[in-house]
């Protein structure tokens, strides 16, 4: 009910004038829905050419992609969701990902069906699509870009609603520029511009947009949201009998339990106490981090997501990969503690 209450405030924000929007909602509020439904309502409305959602991890983009996908795409006739970033590969065909028990996960890229995929292929190379789900640095690449691929996608951000997700990932030292060339996208080139995050940075206080550029909220008052989804519990875990072992051993206890680590290094840490621990052989057992590639992220995401919904028993341990929006719901979780650097 929470979530339908702020869609329906989102599709009326949308009929508000082309700007800068902001959509500030705790996790679990449904953004990626929301945004997509506020920018689509916005465009039609306006008379906008087209979406464009840029996430600033690839493990979100392939997620929100799958579902845009499912959403939009017709099962016949031509596509309208073009994903765009370093894992995807136009040469390979797309298959609809199905939507059974809750998932979705990309299972290719391309075209739908198996068939010949000449229309992703083109559509990558200058964004000649409805709907376009890519990285922040992609986008990043096509404002700034002086190569002809990049330069060949710019005038498609034209007229578009543009939505920054996970705004708060922007790199802090080309604020500056980024603002910039958004602020342009914004003034001269009648872009509309919706600034996604659960933690919203206060971008109005830098240099670029401190003076003539108003934002105005999509969720009029989101404070209360964050009190109503709140769904975890936090335990702080400290001195020197915690460690790494402990804690793999402590979850290792539980029917389902996922432990986030700092690096790779740790990961096989806690993969191997599990190991040890007479679960050799379990399926349930599980390992993710950026060293994966990325069909084996996707398989191994889509395998946890499909026991915890079985009710079986699972361990996961990944690196901070999976704080970037992936959809889990685990009962208990453990992060290491984590510096600013890392």
């Amino acid at each position: 009910k929470l979530r339908e209450n702020v869609y329906q405030e989102a599709l009326q924000a949308a009929t508000g004038k082309p700007g800068v929007y902001r959509l500030h909602l705790p996790t679990g509020a449904g953004k990626t829905f929301t945004g997509g439904g506020f920018a689509l309502r916005h465009a039609s409305l306006h008379g906008l050419r087209r979406v464009i959602v840029a996430v600033p991890f690839i493990s979100i983009t392939e997620q929100n992609a799958a579902e845009y996908r499912n959403l939009l795409d017709p099962e016949q006739g031509p596509s309208v969701v073009l994903e765009h970033h370093s894992a995807v590969s136009v040469e390979a065909p797309q298959q609809r990902t199905p939507q059974s028990a809750g998932t979705s996960t990309n299972v290719s890229h391309g075209q739908k069906g198996g068939r010949p995929n000449r229309w992703s292929k083109l559509a990558t190379e200058n964004w000649d699509a409805p709907f376009i789900v890519t990285t922040t640095v992609r986008l990043i690449e096509t404002i700034f870009g002086n190569t002809p691929w990049a330069t060949r996608r710019l005038h498609r951000l034209a007229n578009s609603v543009i939505v920054l997700d996970e705004v708060q990932a922007l790199p802090d030292r080309l604020l500056t520029p980024i603002l910039s060339g958004l602020r342009e996208l914004v003034e001269h080139y009648g872009v509309t511009l919706v600034l996604s995050s659960a933690t919203q940075p206060e971008l109005a206080a830098l240099n670029p947009w401190r003076s003539g550029l108003p934002q105005r909220d999509v969720v009029a008052d989101p404070t209360p949201l964050f009190k109503q989804l709140r769904r975890v519990r936090y335990e702080w875990r400290t001195g020197p009998d915690v460690t790494l072992a402990s804690i793999a051993t402590e979850a290792a206890e539980h029917d389902q339990a996922l432990v986030v680590v700092n690096g790779t290094k740790d990961a096989n840490q806690v993969h191997r106490v599990w190991i040890g621990t007479n679960h050799a052989e379990d399926p349930g057992v599980l390992h993710l981090s950026t060293r994966m590639t990325g069909g084996h992220r996707r398989e191994t995401i889509q395998t946890t997501k499909q026991r915890l919904e079985e009710a079986l028993d699972t361990l996961l341990v990944s690196t901070s990969l999976i704080e970037a929006g992936v959809n889990l719901d685990f009962p208990r979780g453990y992060r290491a503690r984590s510096t600013p650097e890392s």
